[in-house]
């Protein structure tokens, strides 16, 4: 018997790939350090700086920070278990211990990027090292660019599940817009440009931006009606703004060219969708009428933005987690029947 252990690492992980449960082979788990693993690896305490210092980071990991990861320890000498780390999830561990994970003879690790490959995040950063490492059994990736150009598997658009999307109640449209994103590589000037158009046309328009670094905070503009964050706001607060907006702005960063979650968002709560991603017109339940594509400010039609519509993709769970973890369970179920080859 295999064991599907799915380690997540944020809040909008867990919303993304909460179907994944209803497999009894698969289990979600969000990974994250301890209190005390957070003061001591990424503190600023004295003891915090002598441990980066010394790379004492792994052997102090290692030993006490991962808990909820160290509870599934026991478990791994009865049966075959299958390690799925999404993302971000894999660099909260220390390489060594992903090392020593897939050593042994009952377990495999597999690697989920759901950020494009060209991102410039610390983390996207952390994993494209990472993901070239023989520890993984498989990489998947969301992006078919991405797939494509450098062997990973893409696992289609069965990455939104809905089923902890039934506490979110559908308001009515309050604002005619919302966007909301980091300030990453050459899209700034395209955020801040269409913002103040939306101001121009008398918009209402509500963007949250992320800053990346203290030059962007320092420099904000329009820091009386945009709102600028440090960290990023939870999902469940994002899902509120995105179901009392009338329109949903998707702006991609520099070489993606898959679509992100805002695609998704616009099917489940029928909303429109203004976006920058040229292959939206390849998609499932694209409708031009309620989908529009733009390169520069001159293609917004801020008439059609402030429209109200009414609008059904007719969307019924189509890209649900539980056909992703179909496509995993195939890849990994002969794994053990001749020793542990793929």
């Amino acid at each position: 018997m295999t064991k599907y252990i799915f380690f997540v690492p944020d809040e909008l992980a867990l919303y993304l790939f909460a179907d994944i449960k209803f497999d009894a082979d698969f289990d979600l788990v969000r990974l994250k350090r301890s209190l005390l693993g957070k003061i001591l690896i990424g503190g600023k305490s004295p003891v915090a700086r002598i441990i980066k210092k010394f790379r004492l980071a792994d052997f102090f990991e290692n030993k006490f920070f991962c808990y909820n990861f160290g509870k599934f320890k026991k478990f791994y000498s009865d049966k075959n278990y299958v390690l799925v780390f999404v993302a971000g999830a894999a660099s909260i561990l220390p390489e060594k211990m992903l090392q020593d994970f897939s050593k042994k003879k009952n377990i495999s690790l597999a690697l989920l990027l759901m950020d494009s490959f060209h991102a410039s995040s610390p983390t996207a950063v952390k994993l494209r090292n990472l993901c070239f490492e023989r520890l993984w059994k498989k990489v998947y990736t969301f992006d078919k660019n991405d797939a494509w150009e450098f062997g990973f598997e893409n696992i289609g658009l069965c990455y939104y599940s809905t089923s902890r999307l039934s506490v979110q109640k559908l308001r009515k449209n309050k604002i005619d817009v919302f966007f909301v994103g980091g300030l990453k590589e050459n899209r700034e000037n395209l955020i801040l440009s269409l913002f103040e158009e939306c101001e121009k046309h008398n918009l209402k328009a509500d963007f949250v931006l992320s800053c990346i670094n203290k030059n962007q905070w320092k420099n904000r503009k329009f820091s009386k009606k945009i709102k600028y964050i440090k960290k990023w706001i939870s999902y469940s607060k994002v899902l509120k703004k995105v179901s009392s907006t009338n329109c949903i702005i998707e702006i991609l960063q520099k070489n993606q060219e898959s679509q992100t979650v805002r695609y998704f968002e616009a099917l489940v709560f029928n909303k429109k969708l203004l976006t920058n991603n040229p292959n939206i017109v390849f998609l499932p339940f694209y409708d031009s009428r309620f989908m529009k594509y733009f390169e520069n400010i001159n293609d917004v039609d801020f008439e059609w933005l402030k429209k109200k519509e009414n609008i059904s993709y007719g969307y019924n769970n189509e890209f649900s987690a539980i056909h992703l973890a179909q496509l995993i369970k195939s890849d990994f179920e002969n794994l053990w029947g001749g020793g542990k080859q793929l």
